[in-house]
Order: C-alpha cells, then sequence, then structure tokens
C-alpha cells in the first residue's frame, strides 16, 4: 500500500510541479515514483506543465516499439503514459497487427525499391504500419526513389561506349542526377536512370519472379 503523502510532499508539488515536473520531484522525494507524483498533483489541482512538442526521435521510438508502452515509457522517461498512448493515437498506430509470413516475404523483396507509402497500399496496410516495421526488422532504409540497378547501369554504359558517347557528360546536358557503373554500393535516382535510358532509345521497367 502506497504510504499517504506527507504536508511537505504536498507542499513541494504545488510549488514546484509546474516548473520542475514529476520526472524532477521524483528525485527529490524519496520512495514516490513519477506516475504517482503526477497523479497527487491532480489530487491537489496543480496543472501538469505544457510538454515540449514531440521530436522526430521520439515518434520513431514510438513507432518501433508499440505497443509495448512500458518500454516506450522508459525510454522517454519525460513522457507519462497518457501523453505515449495520446501520441500514438495521433500517429495512427491504433492496435497493433501481427505482419503474416506472406507480408513479411512481400516486403523483403520490395523494400529497397519502394516507399513504405507504396508497400502500405500493396499490403492493405498503413504507411506508418509499414514505417515501424522498416524500423523494428528491417536493414533496409527507405530510398524514395533509389534502388540498386548496376546491371541496368552496365547496360547503358555498354550501349553508350558503342554510340560514342559519354554518359557523365549526357547526364550533366540533361540535368539529371549522376550515375556510376559497376559499384553495387552506389545508389543512383531511378529518374535519372529512366531519363538517360529514354534518351539512348531504350524503356525502363521493372519485373519481378517468385
Amino acid at each position: 500500500m502506497t504510504p499517504r503523502y506527507e504536508p511537505w510532499e504536498d507542499a513541494l508539488i504545488v510549488e514546484r510541479y509546474q516548473a520542475d515536473g514529476p520526472e524532477k520531484l521524483a528525485l527529490k522525494m524519496p520512495g514516490r515514483t513519477r506516475q504517482g507524483i503526477h497523479s497527487r498533483a491532480g489530487v491537489l489541482g496543480v496543472r501538469a506543465p505544457k510538454a515540449p512538442d514531440w521530436t522526430l526521435r521520439e515518434d520513431n521510438i514510438l513507432r518501433r516499439y508499440h505497443p509495448d508502452f512500458a518500454k516506450v515509457e522508459r525510454l522517454l522517461v519525460h513522457r507519462t503514459r497518457d501523453a505515449i498512448q495520446t501520441r500514438s493515437q495521433t500517429l495512427g498506430l491504433g492496435r497493433y497487427k501481427p505482419w503474416r509470413p506472406d507480408e513479411k516475404e512481400v516486403f523483403r523483396k520490395v523494400a529497397a525499391l519502394h516507399s513504405d507509402s507504396e508497400i502500405a497500399a500493396m499490403l492493405g496496410r498503413t504507411a506508418t504500419s509499414v514505417e515501424a516495421y522498416r524500423l523494428k526488422h528491417s536493414k533496409v532504409r527507405r530510398h524514395g526513389k533509389k534502388a540498386p540497378i548496376v546491371p541496368v547501369i552496365n547496360d547503358v554504359y555498354d550501349l553508350a561506349t558503342r554510340r560514342g558517347v559519354v554518359i557523365s557528360k549526357l547526364a550533366s546536358a540533361l540535368g539529371c542526377g549522376r550515375i556510376k557503373r559497376g559499384d553495387a554500393r552506389h545508389r543512383m535516382s531511378i529518374t535519372a536512370v529512366a531519363t538517360i535510358v529514354e534518351v539512348l532509345g531504350g524503356e525502363l521497367y521493372a519485373e519481378w519472379s517468385d
């Protein structure tokens, strides 16, 4: 059973709660938890201090560990459980829907080639759900319209060589992104590649096989 609050504790909450918040007060009140102090402040009619705006880092932590609110609360020590749950609703996280094996397989195949919104449309999920899955389970980060397309680049270079075209000068003249041959670590804009392919009289398309 939680011991009753002493008069000095109530006085400290009334005086310092809005300025310090429950986290700092917990350090000054041995045996009292952040949540307990927050609840006591409500009983005493003390309004909570205005919380700072949520940062991108906090949102990513919430997406990654949702719906494990206890873990999110440990990682975001200055956010209350109510604040975390409210933010999860704002982000559209809702109730967790487990990923089926076939959904994971589709994600594995297309993660490097498509945005989270595009993958969400394929799977009938929300973009937030796909982003959370990517952050938690995948080493592949979102590349938007960028993807490893080295075989296509090699074909483009071979054709350009036969025609006496210098790819770097062509890309510069077209005002599109730089492309580089034969380096699997280098990622190039599909838009730039498609532009050059079209100028050379070709057509860029994608094909998947199971």
